[in-house]
């Protein structure tokens, strides 16, 4: 047998074996039932494996600290903005005084 047999005959009985790899173009209504069951599974799986990880943790802790420190400077910036303008407008009647 060449190599490439033994791995089409490999991967044709793994067909056969899982569920999952039904190769009927019209499975049953069992069949479906069943591909659903164990794509939800692997659904659930994955999201468990999700949720127990703590890489990314550290990051979003940064983003938050991040935004928190945007939000403060945004809402801060309408006093600063007030101040600096009415700065400008005592530098201006005082020009404007010494001008006239």
């Amino acid at each position: 047998m060449d190599k490439e047999e033994v791995s089409y005959t490999k991967s044709r009985s793994l067909q056969r074996t899982l569920p999952c790899q039904i190769a009927q173009d019209n499975p049953s209504q069992q069949e479906r039932g069943t591909l659903m069951k164990i794509k939800l599974w692997k659904l659930c799986v994955t999201a468990q494996g999700f949720l127990k990880r703590d890489e990314g943790q550290d990051l979003i802790e940064y983003a938050l600290v991040v935004a928190l420190i945007a939000f403060a400077a945004t809402a801060g910036m309408s006093s600063v903005a007030n101040g600096i303008n009415q700065a400008f407008s005592n530098i201006g009647t005082t020009i404007s005084t010494y001008t006239a």
